[in-house]
């Protein structure tokens, strides 16, 4: 480039609970802000929060005083994109109408096309109409796999080349903080939001019916409430208080206090149903974890994981696998440098940054 890009990317999801746009959009920019091609302005209405996460320096950060989509996307960014003579905006999922200068959107998945039991009808209809018009009105579509990148091509018959940008995994295997556990046992451990799709009540069902807490193995949830998922609520209610003394969810954890968790747990079990991309099964293996992973989705792109992935849908698949795992004679596989190869935010970065220069 003859001249710096200047680059917006809209971060107002960091005020929420932890999800995957947030770690998508950490982990670009904390590579795109040292790239002297670009003048980076980060829009949050947290200042601490994007210091939290970007450090002090490299970009510009932009106040959004609103919380509220609409008056967000309709009147705040518009406003601030033309004020700050803005020439490319990133932004997740939904552009704004107004437009100022060139868009780039990553639309992560449109899972609620093809897993209409797990999304409400207003979900559906709202998203499948911005989703659609935010690609079509945007001059660069990106997204996180093939899996997502056929399905947003096969739904909106959208002909244009997508960019895939996959996410990838960012670890630490010395900074970690002890989690003080209600149980001395060895333990499972499943990672993700808590939502229908998700599944964590198979697991919890799973591991109740082969007894594991009588075989030494507690059982760890971790995540915050993305949708109410009563199936999970009732699952947890009707364990027998023995084996309740052997489960804990927890909420809130910092990324030290998960570390821990991947790194002590006897095996990481991820049996989700639907994802566009899927990293903590990605996060576990890189700690050291013995994973099992669902091969749903965009999941079954992770092929490296071989015979530990399953059908979500095959209770006795994934309670014979969970035994062979946990068994003494069975051999923990190391899948980290494949992981780190195959997906790793420089060259994702590379990626985007390559969009930008074909639309500018």
């Amino acid at each position: 480039m003859n001249k710096k890009v200047k680059l917006f990317v809209d971060a107002h999801v960091f005020d929420g609970i932890a999800q995957g746009t947030v770690t998508y959009i950490k982990g670009l920019y904390k590579h795109l802000i040292i790239d002297p091609n670009y003048d980076i302005y980060i829009g949050g209405n947290s200042k601490e929060k994007i210091y939290e996460n970007f450090g002090k320096s490299g970009y510009k950060f932009i106040k959004l005083s609103s919380r509220n989509k609409f008056f967000r996307l309709g009147f705040e960014l518009p406003y601030i994109l033309k004020k700050n003579k803005i020439e490319v905006a990133h932004f997740q999922y939904i552009v704004p109408p107004i437009k100022t200068c060139k868009y780039v959107v990553t639309i992560h998945d449109v899972l609620f096309k093809d897993f209409k039991k797990y999304f409400s009808i207003s979900y559906r209809i709202k998203n499948g109409l911005l989703f659609y018009l935010s690609c079509f009105y945007s001059d660069r579509v990106l997204t996180v796999s093939d899996y997502s990148k056929r399905a947003i091509q096969r739904h909106f018959n959208y002909k244009k080349e997508i960019y895939v940008t996959p996410n990838a995994v960012s670890v630490n295997k010395k900074d970690v903080l002890k989690v003080n556990l209600p149980f001395k046992d060895k333990f499972i451990l499943y990672v993700s939001r808590i939502e229908p799709r998700k599944n964590q009540a198979l697991l919890i069902k799973v591991w109740s019916e082969l007894k594991m807490d009588l075989k030494g193995y507690g059982l760890v949830i971790v995540g915050s409430t993305g949708i109410e998922d009563e199936e999970f609520n009732n699952t947890i209610h009707q364990l027998p208080q023995s084996q309740k003394d052997k489960f804990i969810w927890l909420e809130g954890i910092c990324n030290k206090e998960l570390a821990y968790l991947y790194q002590n747990c006897s095996l990481f079990v991820y049996p989700s149903a639907a994802e566009g991309f899927g990293i903590p099964p990605l996060e576990a293996a890189i700690y050291g974890a013995n994973v099992l992973c669902s091969k749903s989705t965009a999941m079954g792109d992770f092929k490296f994981f071989g015979d530990n992935l399953f059908d979500p849908e095959d209770i006795e698949e994934l309670k014979m696998k969970i035994l062979r795992e946990l068994s003494s004679e069975n051999e923990k596989t190391d899948w980290s440098n494949i992981i780190l190869e195959k997906y790793n935010w420089i060259q994702s970065a590379k990626i985007l940054s390559e969009s930008i220069r074909e639309i500018i």
